[in-house]
């Protein structure tokens, strides 16, 4: 029986109980009980949700402990797939640094070399294309590529001077060149270019209208694109820009990354990026805006089992791309490709003085034509590329 606290008697024993709540915290209530069996099982009944308090916190530690386990092993996995990543990539010959002699100090015109085989046997693996062989450009050639180089932005050729270890010519190749990422030891990123020789006497404005041509299945004599960037420059002023863009980007990180590989490198660090935002949803998945009609379908050079669009088809792709920010169909493809292209079409028109026009003709007229480096979506989006031009970085 508990007493009256106020009737002023006092109990001849008294037990304090300590009780605790479920979500483990204590709360202590003191309460005088005379010794009946009431109270001696009220204390079992203490007793026994102590203990069970007691089993709680230990199970929570343990599921805690668990918890950080697991998440220590997906850490642990995934630097183990980036080491065995990493470790992959430079057993490639032609992807290790190691494999190459280079020199930062070394002028550009000198890193002009014939293919070593180690690189030739790749690039015949990766296309498939056993007709590939090197090729070496004449004094002129040279002359010309030099020229060139230096009409390109200052900052690309500062990158180049650090981070590029040789110009290649690949007869056959397909496309009109590829920059690729080399590796070194402690995960820093070095560069090759490869160029098809043939762009180096094609005029600029006809080597790009047979690139946007091989975008389309020839369904109709009738239909005919081209593509109108003048005749001052060949095709290697096109590809000089367009891939050294690519070098850039991988080096400064214009893009999160040029090519999703380069996130399974050890060390690797994708970066935000000014250029994406509310254009990317994804590498290759713009924002819903921008998928156009059939954009999935571009493909070029016969790759990706190209093409798959029909060129009576190539007025409605255009109308499409007109509403985009995109500057080319090719540039629509990734975010990588869309900053090579931007740079390139913006050094051409703004830089270099020349036109750039997408001219669609049928019977013979000219039925489609824009300029896609005039058209407020894609002039909304320079402010992203300023700084390839700005004197801190040059």
């Amino acid at each position: 029986m508990i007493e009256n606290s106020k009737s002023g008697t006092a109990p001849s024993k008294a037990a304090d109980i300590v009780l605790f709540t479920m979500d483990g915290w204590m709360t202590c209530i003191t309460r005088r009980f005379q010794p009946t069996q009431k109270a001696a099982r009220l204390k079992r009944n203490v007793r026994h949700q102590i203990l069970i308090v007691k089993g709680m916190k230990i199970y929570r530690i343990i599921i805690i402990i668990l918890f950080h386990l697991i998440c220590l092993s997906f850490v642990t996995y995934a630097g183990q797939k980036e080491a065995n990543f990493t470790e992959r990539v430079l057993a490639i010959p032609a992807k290790n640094f190691e494999s190459y002699t280079f020199s930062p100090k070394s002028s550009l015109l000198s890193r002009m070399e014939s293919v070593p085989s180690f690189v030739l046997d790749y690039l015949k693996k990766m296309d498939n294309r056993p007709d590939y062989s090197s090729y070496t450009p004449s004094e002129s050639e040279r002359t010309l590529i030099t020229e060139y180089i230096l009409k390109l932005p200052p900052l690309h050729q500062n990158i180049l001077k650090k981070r590029l270890i040789s110009i290649y010519f690949v007869n056959n190749f397909l496309g009109s060149g590829m920059a690729d990422f080399v590796l070194s030891r402690n995960s820093e990123i070095y560069t090759i270019l490869v160029f098809n020789p043939i762009i180096i006497n094609t005029k600029i404005s006809k080597w790009l209208t047979y690139r946007e041509n091989t975008c389309f299945i020839n369904n109709s004599s009738e239909h005919k694109i081209k593509i109108d960037c003048g005749e001052e420059f060949t095709g290697l002023m096109y590809g000089l820009l367009h891939e050294t863009s690519h070098i850039v980007d991988y080096v400064l990180h214009y893009t999160p990354f040029v090519e999703p590989d380069l996130t399974k490198i050890n060390g690797y660090e994708v970066k935000d990026s000014d250029f994406v935002q509310g254009i990317w949803y994804q590498y290759r998945k713009p924002l819903r805006e921008y998928r156009y009609t059939k954009r999935k379908q571009i493909t070029f050079y016969g790759l990706n089992d190209g093409p798959k669009i029909n060129e009576t088809d190539a007025i409605r792709l255009y109308e499409k791309l007109v509403k985009t920010p995109f500057v080319s169909l090719y540039g629509s493809l990734n975010w990588a490709e869309d900053f090579a292209e931007l740079i390139t079409f913006y050094h051409l028109t703004e830089k270099l003085h020349q036109p750039y026009k997408i001219n669609c003709h049928e019977k013979g007229k000219l039925v489609f034509s824009y300029s896609p480096m005039k058209f407020l979506k894609v002039q909304q989006r320079l402010h992203t590329i300023q700084g390839v031009y700005s004197s801190d970085k040059n």
